[in-house]
């Protein structure tokens, strides 16, 4: 229902704006006010409902309800009202067209549903706003032939608007769930007796039967040989009702020759069949002699089953015994690398002290002269400058000479180039330095110890500054003592 503020208030309206924006401004509060549209059709599950989660019997009905509250502005079953229903979605929603007629059937249609997804249209009361209604209804489980699980899915439905089920195109509200487990149909059991156990050709005997599912049990068949005999329970209304009871009943056979079955069948009202009970009735004589039959091959059995179990248990001690080995073996596999490893890197710092030991001596001997390290510079900005190319200057002819720049964005690694002559020119395109970045220059010579020059950059007067310099190792670059007076 829309609220017409200025047909109520009249020129007063205009009053009421002034007022609340005043109000506003001088709260220092901005507020956007947006008249709701109330919605007609509106529902919310209440969280009551029956017998959810369970499981059911195909073909078996059973009661269900949704309680349901009317969230909307017309009364449900009003004057204003379209029908209210409650249906069945399935699991495809179905638009709903002249009542959904066409809509596929649910798979839990019941006998008392108005419709193939309708089990309820039209109420017994006026539901008003804030008002709740019990939807109760029965389902009917569908036939199947193994276990099955459901999730049927339901709304209240403004018959020929919308579901309220608060999906696009529909009104609020809430779709609620029934999630059921469906079995089979249970078939009847059938179980046979006979006395006396061994019987002779032409001699008497009973065979008592007992079937189970008296409620929906028609009837048992019986075969002997030549012989077929037919019952089946008499049903009261109390026993029709008894899931519970179970059928008994004996039944007078003549014995035949020695080695014939016999075979007891049960037939319910759907005209499901029991698994066939038999027996194969034999003389007094074939019996003591399947008895004897019977017992040697228990003690075959028995004996197959001994056999078994020591050949198991000499299995295990084997697999147990080669797992020992093993682990044995492995820690010594272990212990062999561990002490590889250690020789091996015995051997690494034994090199590494002979190389240093070869390297001071060399120092000791000769070093390269001091060399001189010119940069140009392409932009220098507050703290990153990029150079174009440097020159080292005051070399020897042979002399090699490399770079290595850590913390520059370009190339890591300059050179290495061999003196011509006094000089050598490093175009770099363009280096970035930052005055985090470090560039060392090498400059060494075969028999002799090497030097190297750091620059980094200086932020207070933007050039690249000389941070220190000292000797390596011609061969691997390594820093060692200068000699004295080098």
């Amino acid at each position: 229902m829309k609220l017409d503020v200025r047909r109520i208030l009249g020129d007063r309206a205009d009053l009421l704006v002034v007022a609340l924006a005043t109000c506003c401004i001088g709260l220092a509060v901005c507020a956007t006010v947006a008249m709701a549209t109330e919605q007609p059709y509106e529902s919310r599950w209440t969280g009551e409902s029956c017998c959810r989660h369970e499981t059911v019997e195909a073909g078996a009905t059973e009661p269900e309800y949704f309680t349901m509250e009317n969230t909307g502005s017309v009364e449900w079953e009003g004057p204003e009202s379209a029908t209210i229903g409650f249906g069945s979605k399935g699991t495809v929603k179905n638009e709903i067209e002249g009542g959904n007629e066409g809509a596929p059937p649910s798979e839990f249609l019941s006998p008392n549903w108005i419709g193939p997804v309708r089990p309820i249209r039209g109420l017994k009361s006026l539901v008003p706003h804030g008002g709740r209604y019990k939807f109760a209804f029965d389902i009917t489980a569908p036939a199947i032939t193994e276990r099955r699980e459901f999730i049927e899915t339901f709304a209240v439905v403004a018959e020929g608007v919308a579901w309220l089920d608060g999906q696009e195109g529909s009104a609020p509200g809430q779709d609620v769930y029934l999630p059921i487990i469906v079995l089979p149909q249970e078939r009847p059991k059938i179980g046979i007796t006979i006395e006396p156990s061994d019987v002779k050709p032409g001699e008497a005997f009973n065979v008592k039967v007992h079937a189970s599912a008296v409620a929906s049990l028609n009837h048992v068949e019986i075969h002997y040989g030549s012989q077929r005999q037919t019952g089946g329970p008499t049903r009261s209304p109390e026993i029709k009702n008894d899931e519970q009871a179970t059928y008994v009943e004996t039944f007078f056979f003549t014995g035949e020759a020695s080695g014939k079955t016999l075979i007891a069948t049960a037939y319910d009202d759907a005209n499901l069949t029991s698994e066939p009970a038999s027996l194969t009735i034999r003389s007094p004589e074939e019996e003591q002699k399947l008895k004897e039959e019977q017992k040697l091959k228990e003690e075959q059995k028995l004996k197959e089953e001994h056999e078994r179990l020591e050949t198991a248990q000499a299995k295990e001690a084997k697999e147990l015994q080669e797992a020992a080995e093993q682990k044995a073996a492995n820690a010594r596999k272990a212990a062999k690398e561990q002490q590889e490893a250690k020789e091996h890197k015995e051997q690494q710092e034994k090199e590494v002290r002979e190389a240093e030991e070869r390297a001071h001596k060399v120092t000791n001997e000769r070093v390269v002269p001091s060399f001189q390290v010119e940069f140009f510079k392409l932009v220098a900005r507050t703290a990153r400058v990029e150079v174009t190319h440097f020159i080292v200057e005051k070399l020897t002819a042979g002399e090699t000479v490399v770079a290595h720049c850590a913390g520059c964005t370009g190339k890591a690694k300059i050179g290495p180039v061999t003196a011509k002559g006094r000089k050598v020119v490093f175009q770099l395109g363009q280096l970035g330095f930052e005055t985090s970045s470090r560039i060392v220059v090498y400059v060494t010579a075969p028999n002799s110890a090497g030097r190297y020059e750091t620059f980094g950059y200086n932020l207070s007067t933007r050039r690249l500054k000389r941070l220190g310099s000292g000797c390596v190792t011609s061969s691997t670059l390594t820093h060692v003592r200068c000699p004295t007076g080098g």
